[in-house]
């Protein structure tokens, strides 16, 4: 008789800032999946067999915008940030067991937006502002849902016991 199922859905955007956190480097593939094998070595999960590892991010944006203050091309696609996304989304989907599900990332129309830490600094100290005061102002779509749709799928067919820790 084959053993009930389970699946391990992993933020991306969260998994990444915490091992970047941690190791004080980009997150890599080979961490996410040592993450999830620890979770795979859990007590809770010995009865289970796992079906998939669902890994959620946005694809990193190629877009070019200009700097706030100089107006210079800025390049999004040649950014150190999106090098380490990319590198990553590589790497995960030749693991066993991911699968990884991509929404997108969208940019303000106002683009960038003043570090809170630099208008603290500048109300109590004006100077002239700076292209680093700003960071560009993007927000994931698409992937919360995804997570959510995933979630109510495996649930519904009964693919997977439904459960979280």
């Amino acid at each position: 008789m084959q053993r009930p199922l389970y699946a391990i859905l992993v933020d991306g955007g969260y998994i990444t800032k915490i091992l970047k956190d941690r190791n004080k480097q980009a997150a890599t593939a080979d961490q996410v999946e040592a993450e999830c094998t620890r979770i795979r070595a859990l007590p809770l999960v010995a009865d289970y067999e796992l079906l998939r590892i669902y890994y959620y991010d946005a694809y990193p944006s190629t877009e070019n915008v200009k700097l706030p203050i100089t107006g210079a091309a800025f390049p999004l696609g040649q950014t150190p940030r999106f090098r380490e996304g990319q590198a990553l989304h590589d790497r995960l989907i030749l693991k066993p067991h991911f699968a990884l599900r991509m929404g997108s990332v969208t940019i303000s129309p106002h683009q960038w937006k003043l570090k809170p830490r630099v208008m603290r600094a500048i109300m109590r100290a004006p100077r002239q502002l700076q292209d680093n005061d700003f960071v560009l102002d993007m927000t994931q779509k698409g992937v919360d849902m995804r997570i959510g749709m995933d979630m109510a799928r495996l649930a519904l067919r009964e693919m997977v016991r439904p459960w979280s820790f």
